[in-house]
């Protein structure tokens, strides 16, 4: 649960399963930047986690100020491609850390403006987890921002299971974020794995999960990276898609299909 936030309706998480943590307490999370305009910038706070009885710390201002450059990065893409996605009145975008005591997690709000890092998830990617902890952050922040496209476009997902309906918005966004990734920081063969790996840790244990089983979310995130993968290939230059046209790739048809399990 997000403390201070409870104008903010609807929540979406790229991990289903929590696993119970003690985290020192975390204050409200900072916005921290505006589109096309800077940002205020984040304290650099380091905070110390207990996790299976090991101690750890964190530098919560290293680790934001680096996915905000990659932000500022994805969303410059846009402009180039001339997506007035984040042009409009209501294009602030904010990131932040906050407490995931209940369990490692990332979430993205409604309307389309905030994207929480969990303080426990920046220390599992690398502690538990083992996974290249920037492939991690990459690959994450790319989840939680195609969920940010998903909101401002205002897609539906009009299924008759609630749980299908979001089930189909998490693997598109696994799509969504392999196209990102593929376009912006090409991906070699181990990196893929690595992110393969990392979505088949987070996968649902059991089909009756919300985000996907783990071979779901491997093969929806396949499908976005190996599209930008190929499309780089045949034209080195078009690396700047729309947002429509990284839905048309990723549409819920193209997800339901080739995800089917």
């Amino acid at each position: 649960m997000i403390r201070n936030f409870s104008f903010l309706l609807i929540i979406f998480s790229i991990v289903s399963n929590p696993v119970i943590a003690d985290i020192a307490p975390m204050n409200t999370p900072q916005c921290l930047f505006q589109i096309p305009k800077g940002y205020q910038g984040f304290s650099n706070e380091v905070v110390q986690l207990q996790i299976n009885s090991k101690t750890f710390r964190l530098d919560v201002g290293s680790n934001v100020e680096t996915l905000v450059s990659r932000l500022r990065e994805w969303t410059v893409t846009f402009d180039i491609a001339q997506d007035s996605v984040f042009n409009s009145s209501s294009s602030t975008l904010c990131l932040g850390a906050y407490n995931d005591e209940d369990g490692a997690n990332a979430k993205a709000f409604r309307p389309g403006n905030y994207i929480l890092f969990g303080l426990r998830l920046m220390t599992e990617i690398s502690s538990n987890w083992k996974v290249d902890y920037s492939l991690g952050m990459d690959t994450i922040l790319a989840h939680e921002f195609a969920h940010i496209l998903q909101f401002r476009h205002g897609f539906s997902y009009p299924y008759t299971l609630p749980m299908l309906s979001v089930k189909i918005q998490e693997l598109q966004a696994d799509c969504i974020a392999g196209l990102i990734l593929s376009l912006n920081h090409p991906l070699d063969l181990d990196q893929r794995n690595e992110a393969l790996r990392l979505l088949s840790i987070l996968g649902d244990q059991h089909a009756v999960g919300d985000h996907g089983l783990a071979e779901q979310r491997k093969l929806a995130f396949y499908l976005g990276e190996f599209y930008g993968r190929t499309l780089l290939k045949r034209n080195p230059l078009k690396r700047h898609l729309t947002s429509t046209q990284m839905f048309g790739v990723c549409s819920q048809r193209n997800i339901i299909q080739y995800t089917r399990r």
